[in-house]
């Protein structure tokens, strides 16, 4: 039921108060490539439990730059460009905690993309206890300030080892933020967004795929071949 849900909120448009202004973020969940995790370890995560997060944004003239995020300490975390100075950084619990992208790269910033697996973070998308074990409540991106019409996407669904019930459709190792109009020089973009940990770290791992699956089986009869005819 809780996947039917999710997938009717997939294409809505949905109004939030922001500031002054009402923002409009469109959602779109998706499974992609499936990664699966032993175990949630808690859902309280601050901003200085999520290094190893990979950060990675777009401009407009098509050029784009990564950074892994970087655990400060005292619940602070964040991460920076190479060559050009932006930030993105989350101060305190990301539940309640607020986000914040600034741009200062003297180009148009079309889309930020949020990768959680190697810093063991999953996005928690879902306000409500139920769900995915130890991931309690949690908050799909909600607006603060800064460009008002936004595009988020999740994809990458996260499931639980050895559990019938996984995935819950609660959890995603992967966000996308798509400014349809652009994130100005000089501006900033505030948003909430809550995340949850991995309990061993380097646990979140993405599950092969068949055709992976098929051709590693391929490459493994191939090689049992080559060695029978040693052999022989």
């Amino acid at each position: 039921m809780k996947r039917q849900l999710l997938r009717m909120m997939g294409c809505a448009m949905i109004l939030a108060c922001a500031g002054h202004a009402e923002a409009v973020v469109t959602y779109s969940m998706s499974d992609g490539a499936i990664h699966e995790t032993t175990q949630i370890s808690t859902h309280d995560t601050w901003g200085d439990m999520m290094g190893g997060m990979v950060v990675t944004v777009g401009f407009a003239d098509g050029t784009q730059d990564s950074s892994a995020w970087v655990d400060v300490g005292l619940g602070f975390g964040g991460a920076a460009g190479n060559g050009w100075s932006w930030t993105v950084s989350e101060w305190g619990h990301t539940f309640t905690g607020q986000w914040t992208l600034s741009n200062d790269s003297g180009m148009m910033m079309d889309w930020i993309m949020l990768y959680g697996a190697p810093g063991d973070t999953v996005f928690d998308v879902v306000m409500s206890p139920e769900g995915t074990p130890n991931s309690s409540s949690g908050r799909a991106l909600e607006v603060v300030e800064g460009p008002q019409d936004v595009t988020v996407s999740y994809t990458d669904i996260v499931r639980l080892k050895d559990d019938l019930n996984s995935p819950y459709g609660d959890l995603y190792a992967r966000m996308t933020i798509e400014f349809d109009n652009g994130l100005a020089n000089e501006g900033e973009f505030v948003y909430r967004q809550d995340t949850d940990n991995a309990a061993v770290a380097g646990d979140i791992k993405r599950v092969p795929d068949g055709g992976m699956t098929a051709a590693l089986l391929g490459l493994a009869l191939v090689g049992m071949g080559i060695v029978a005819r040693r052999l022989r």
